[in-house]
Order: structure tokens, then C-alpha cells, then sequence
């Protein structure tokens, strides 16, 4: 016979210090014969990482020379938010 267990993360309940969820089943699984096997049929895994991170990757600079203003060099510094961006959004 085939049980199907559907979990999901807003469902669980997240601990900082280990940093995992836990699922607590409103059912235990049981078996008759003591013998239980698990296959794990479909997962979904979201980005869990970001490509913009705070104080490694999150600074951009670049000089613009004016010639209109005697080619005085103005440098400019963007601190970009820790998230995911798209090409275009960058």
C-alpha cells in the first residue's frame, strides 16, 4: 500500500540555531511488518543564496571624467541591498 506525505515549509517550523525546519506529522507513519522505505518523488528547492552579498560583491564604482569641467574626475560608489537581482535590475 502507498502513502503519500506532502510537506511544505510554511507548514514547519524554522530553527535559527540549526538552521533547518522540522516537520511535526499530525499522524505517525506505521508499518505491520516493521519494514519501511521512503522515496522522495518530487522536491522543489527555491535559490537559497543571494547574488548580491553585504560586504563582499555589494559595491560598485566607477570614475566618469567631465570634459566640460576642465576633465575633473568624479568617482561615484552604489552600495546595491543584500537580494537576488535580475541582469536587468542591475
Amino acid at each position: 500500500m502507498t502513502h503519500y506525505v506532502y510537506l511544505n515549509t510554511v507548514d514547519a517550523t524554522y530553527d535559527t540555531i540549526l538552521k533547518k525546519f522540522r516537520f511535526d506529522l499530525p499522524n505517525p507513519i506505521t508499518t505491520n511488518n516493521k519494514t519501511m522505505a521512503f522515496r522522495l518523488s518530487e522536491a522543489e528547492v527555491p535559490i537559497t543564496y543571494y547574488n548580491v552579498i553585504t560586504g563582499f560583491n555589494d559595491t560598485f564604482s566607477f570614475k566618469h571624467t567631465s570634459v566640460n569641467d576642465n576633465n575633473i574626475t568624479f568617482t561615484y560608489n552604489i552600495t546595491l541591498a543584500e537580494q537576488n537581482y535580475s541582469a536587468d535590475e542591475l
